[in-house]
């Protein structure tokens, strides 16, 4: 009878591995995470690069409009 609890028992705590998953699939959340980290980085770079290109064409439009401005305001100066 002790020889079959304790097969018992060695069973159920080997099966307890199973459920909690130890063995190969630790490497996997870590690698899900390195793929997740290494997507949001390139997803970053993108959004960065994105917004400096609109930063630049705001700034080449607030530059072009202050010279029609300018240009305005020295037409209505010489027209006076």
């Amino acid at each position: 009878m002790k020889k079959f609890l304790t097969f018992v028992l060695i069973m159920l705590f080997l099966s307890s591995f199973a459920l909690i998953g130890c063995g190969g699939q630790e490497e996997e959340p870590a690698e899900i995470m390195e793929e997740t980290t290494e997507e949001a980085a390139e997803e970053a770079g993108q959004q960065m690069e994105e917004a400096e290109q609109q930063m630049e064409e705001a700034i080449d439009t607030l530059q072009e409009e202050g010279e029609q401005m300018m240009d305005t305001l020295k037409q209505e100066m010489q027209g006076e």
